[in-house]
């Protein structure tokens, strides 16, 4: 068996042995010539376009050219090989594609056996270079897209890729409208976007309602998508699709209902879109812009806000949001902290409730409400949605930290330092918990202010008789049987004290936050020479 194995092996050395031979020594000298095309100035290229340059190889020597390796070189670095055999006289042409991802200049080489392996009469000619010019895209401004009436409410948002996904997750997860990447009014967009959530890069949005009810918004993205995926994705959903050539752009028009149009086209390094719900107007109004539209930016008018939130938190902004309407403005900045998602919303002159469903934490004497979003789906998954707000003068500052779920307390400290970092201005308002904890047992003896900590529950009893009693045990539990817990304690007429008991949920220790906890309640005491065993009941809120 081994003699075998030696024969192969040697057997393979001698045939590479004899191949390389023939190569480097015995093969006639090969002549070619090597171009590549310049794309044409007239075509203004931008990230994310596909780019084909044309490669053609022509044999002029003597002698058939046979599996010779050609590499293309973008930048210094080796993007593509290709191994090509061509006859006498003949010449073969292949396209070299490629996608920028970012502006500047692309140097591209092709280079005909980069290794050497063959005699190449002239290696001048067997290689050749040109330069791609990447144009940067314009600057985001899809509020330029929409109509400039009687607005009553009006928002934008800017996204970086992780914004964009964090931002999608949190919505479609939350239900909360601020992170929406579109519009509340969106089902299309929205849903496209989701699905090829990976290949985008940049999301930037502008939406407005008017005062007949009438709504419109606008989605510019950029990414690895291709121009028609509005048409492509509206024509699969039945939509009405209409295409239109006006100036150097395809206009797609997709029907979305009797009086909502969809109008999508690429420009300027952006796929653009606007949705407008008018019942005599189409959105290809908008594009000819035979219609009036809006020329400022809220997030262009807040860029101190801005500079605020990203100096508080500390981190890199991946997404800015601001909205108005109604007499509220607010300004929001999404970015990542370390390994949570965060964002900070500071609005203005909204309603600010003094009731708190949460945890209050009091730091230099300001109160914070800390509370946790259950999702829309009512699942618990493995990570947890915190709010943490703050009131201060006019301003309701208000920081969402999407975390493991195993780290739910310790983003409320970061969390109240952001809000504090801004450096507000105004006198703060007090949070109040808005849960009422309770507790009861019979006449002869009274409970108030119960309070759940580390999975123990205390209450104060009163002694309501002129005589005293004795307490000898308690027990506490949701479901199942509740571990008695001793106490020992004498209490003369009228008297109080505090007592403490485990609680149980069908015989295991219950952990966590409660929120609205019922628990049932035993306690065994003996008054005037008889013992007696009382039932009794609690409902528990956050740890007090």
């Amino acid at each position: 068996m081994n003699k075998e194995w030696i024969f192969w092996a040697l057997l393979v050395v001698v045939i590479v042995s004899v191949s390389l031979y023939i190569r480097l020594y015995s093969t006639q000298t090969i002549s070619m010539f090597v171009s590549i095309a310049n794309p044409s100035s007239a075509n203004v290229v931008y990230p994310f376009q596909n780019i084909a340059l044309p490669i053609t190889v022509t044999n002029n020597g003597q002698s058939a050219i046979t599996g010779l390796v050609f590499s293309v070189i973008s930048n210094g670095n080796n993007s593509k090989a290709y191994q090509l055999t061509i006859p006498v006289g003949k010449s073969v042409s292949i396209n070299y594609n490629f996608t920028p991802s970012y502006s500047g200049k692309y140097n591209v080489t092709v280079i005909a056996d980069p290794a050497k392996l063959y005699s190449v009469a002239n290696r001048n000619g067997a290689k050749n270079q040109t330069t791609v010019t990447v144009a940067s895209q314009s600057a985001a401004a899809p509020y330029k897209l929409l109509p400039a009436r009687n607005t009553t409410d009006y928002g934008t948002l800017n996204l970086a890729r992780g914004g964009f996904v964090a931002s999608s997750f949190i919505y479609s997860s939350y239900s909360i409208p601020t992170f929406a990447t579109t519009s509340t009014y969106d089902k299309f967009i929205y849903s496209v976007l989701n699905l090829t959530q990976t290949y985008i890069r940049n999301v930037s949005t502008a939406y407005a309602t008017y005062g007949n009810g009438d709504f419109a918004y606008s989605v510019w993205i950029r990414g690895y998508v291709v121009p028609g995926i509005f048409g492509i994705a509206g024509a699969a959903q039945g939509y009405a699709i209409t295409n239109y050539t006006i100036g150097a752009n395809r206009v797609m028009l997709a029907k979305i209902s009797n009086s909502t149009t969809l109008c999508s086209w690429y420009e300027q390094g952006w796929i653009k879109s606007v949705v407008y719900r008018n019942a005599s107007n189409s959105c290809l109004r908008i594009y000819n812009k035979t219609i009036a539209t809006l020329n400022a930016s809220i997030s262009s008018a807040n860029a101190t806000v801005y500079a605020k939130l990203a100096s508080a938190t500390n981190s890199t902004i991946i997404g800015n949001y601001s909205g108005s309407g109604k007499g509220v403005s607010s300004y929001s900045a999404l970015s990542l902290v370390g390994p949570k998602f965060s964002l900070t919303r500071v609005s203005v002159n909204s309603t600010q409730a003094s009731k708190c469903y949460g945890i209050v934490s009091t730091v230099n004497g300001t109160t914070y409400c800390s509370v946790y979003l259950l999702p829309a789906t009512g699942t618990v998954s493995g990570f947890a949605l915190i709010k943490t707000m703050g009131y201060i003068g006019k301003y309701n500052v208000s920081v969402f930290s999407l975390v493991n779920s195993s780290n739910v307390f310790q983003t409320i400290p970061p969390d109240i330092a952001t809000i504090r970092g801004l450096g507000l201005n105004g006198t703060a308002k007090t949070f109040a918990s808005g849960f009422g904890n309770s507790c009861s047992f019979n006449s002869t003896i009274s409970c108030k202010n119960p309070s759940f900590l580390n999975s123990t529950l205390t209450l104060n009893l009163t002694n309501t008789l002129n005589s005293s009693i004795k307490l000898n045990s308690i027990s506490c539990r949701a479901i199942g049987a509740g571990l008695k817990i001793a106490l020992n304690k004498t209490l003369v007429g009228k008297a109080s004290t505090s007592v403490k008991s485990t609680c149980y949920n069908a015989g295991n220790v219950i952990k966590g936050v409660p929120l609205n906890l019922q628990l049932y309640l035993q306690l065994n005491y003996t008054a005037v020479n008889m013992t007696r065993l009382i039932a009794g009941n609690a409902t528990v809120n956050i740890i007090s």
